[in-house]
């Protein structure tokens, strides 16, 4: 399902669900975590995997993934999501200050389809 039909069905339960999404970012230190974009959101979805099973390919930017996994709302803390603004600034985007705790989406992923073809 697209990411905004996810949020309202998921978020809620605590289910797990399915995902399809572009992919908008991924971990350049060890693909340990990614960020999917969907045109009807203004926030990335931050992707982690459960109990760091599997990582993704530092190249898989631009490509499309099914994701299936737990989808929860959350607050991170101002250095958490630092951390992942410098990480991100590494691939190549914008390097950006974070001046205080940032309400995220995130999937706590159990397993990925990814497909390259951009």
């Amino acid at each position: 399902m697209p990411i905004s039909t996810a949020i309202e069905a998921c978020v809620p339960s605590g289910k797990v669900c399915r995902i399809a999404a572009k992919v908008s970012g991924v971990c350049q230190n060890k693909g340990c975590w990614m960020t999917l974009t969907a045109p009807e959101l203004k926030q990335e979805v931050r992707v982690k995997f459960k109990d760091y099973a599997f990582f993704m390919p530092k190249n898989a930017m631009g490509g499309k993934v099914d994701i299936e996994g737990v989808l929860t709302e959350r607050e991170m803390s101002q250095d958490e999501a630092q951390h992942y603004a410098d990480d991100a600034a590494k691939a190549g985007e914008a390097p950006r200050k974070v001046t205080g705790p940032v309400k995220a989406y995130q999937i706590m992923a159990t397993g990925a389809d990814l497909s390259l073809v951009k």
